[in-house]
């Protein structure tokens, strides 16, 4: 699991800037946001994507990191198979308001090519910090989808924003968290939304606790009852899906190309 220390580390606090190319690996922070279907959790609906490169982040000043906002790449997925299906009774879907892209409609088996693109296409130096908020039932979704992404190897950390600068009893659901971030969010509960805020809620971390440690835990609620706040349910089991070997795998701009063409299912 990636620490704070490490993350500092990663986007150059305390590294001189003579030094920091040569001590410092080239990292891609991907985050991953998965929604499913609130009366079947085996049913993924969802798959956000966000991606920043941390030696864009590197060139900037702590202080300047809204900055980077623009160079996050952000897309939304919403599966073919399981369309018709809305969050409405504990944890209202949102999946026809992604702001930082177009939604593209694939099938399962497009997903997991997708997904495997983003992950393995990264350029063959590079390694891959995965990021969630509450990662491990991501990570259980897109093992619903066929995908082991802790076994590709590229990933070679895990980032999770609700424990990095929290401690283990206090899970802030990823709205709240910003809120103590003082991130303005709209439209939560789209997985591409998602993904794109825990980019910058993980930005903002690095920044405060750096400055300030300890801020970020100060600027959160105290819990009351069920600590967990907005957190998405956590019913999905941790089994592996059957793995998939699939069809050859291209390049991720050729797959987007193509889902992009592909025709829209009706908006609900």
């Amino acid at each position: 699991m990636c620490t704070l220390e490490r993350l500092h580390v990663l986007l150059g606090f305390g590294v001189q800037q003579n030094t920091l190319l040569a001590k410092t690996p080239r990292v891609m922070l991907v985050a991953i946001d998965c929604e499913a279907f609130e009366m079947d959790q085996s049913k993924v609906t969802e798959v956000g994507i966000s991606t920043i490169d941390t030696t864009s982040v590197r060139a900037l000043q702590p202080q300047s990191y809204g900055q980077s906002y623009p160079l996050i790449a952000s897309s939304h997925y919403r599966i073919k198979e399981h369309g018709h299906l809305r969050n409405r009774r504990y944890s209202k879907g949102n999946p026809n308001n992604f702001q930082h892209g177009k939604t593209a409609w694939v099938s399962i088996e497009e997903a997991r090519e997708v997904l495997r693109a983003m992950l393995e296409d990264v350029e063959s130096t590079r390694e891959v910090v995965l990021v969630g908020h509450a990662l491990k039932n991501d990570l259980a979704y897109l093992r619903r989808l066929g995908i082991d992404a802790l076994a590709i190897p590229n990933v070679v950390l895990q980032l999770d924003t609700q424990r990095i600068a929290t401690p283990k009893r206090l899970t802030p659901g990823l709205g709240k968290l910003l809120t103590a971030l003082a991130i303005p969010a709209d439209n939560l509960h789209n997985a591409g939304n998602d993904a794109h805020f825990t980019l910058r809620a993980v930005l903002e971390i690095a920044r405060k606790e750096f400055n300030h440690p300890g801020s970020v835990l100060e600027s959160l609620p105290k819990p009351v009852g069920d600590a967990k706040g907005d957190e998405k349910p956590q019913k999905v089991p941790l089994q592996s899906a059957t793995a998939d070997n699939g069809p050859h795998i291209r390049t991720f701009d050729q797959i987007r190309a193509a889902q992009l063409e592909d025709t829209r299912l009706p908006t609900e």
